[in-house]
């Protein structure tokens, strides 16, 4: 299957400069565009995400997080050919905040302790 989008819109990453006309596509562009850079960039940013998180799972949810956001947050893009960028920062940063919250769930748990029996009404 071949994008009907012109290459010399799509964001190259290091390989060639894209048109700087990229932040303005129209929607089924825009889907086109993520479509390609998800092709491109998926494996690397699910693998950035396991080594960080230590969970297939919870790695892709953050990579599904991150081209959401990119979907959404396309046309304010400064410039389309920091799209790779912003994708590999949000994987970062959604790690990041997962790995927060898992630590943070860990130290409000209380401690138990091995040799507290409940203490009976009356017995003190």
């Amino acid at each position: 299957m071949t994008s009907s989008v012109p290459e010399e819109m799509l964001p190259m990453g290091g390989e060639g400069r894209a048109d700087g006309g990229c932040g303005t596509a129209t929607p089924a562009t825009r889907v086109e565009l993520v479509d390609v850079l998800f092709r491109r960039h998926y494996a690397a940013l699910l693998r950035l995400g396991v080594v960080m998180l230590g969970s297939r799972e919870a790695a892709e949810d953050a990579v599904q997080d991150a081209f959401v956001s990119l979907h959404r947050q396309w046309s304010s893009l400064r410039d389309p050919e920091a799209a790779e960028a912003y994708l590999r920062s949000a994987v970062l940063n959604r790690c990041r905040s997962w790995v927060r919250r898992r630590s943070a769930r860990g130290r409000s748990r209380p401690t138990p302790i091995a040799d507290c029996r409940p203490c009976s009404s009356g017995s003190r």
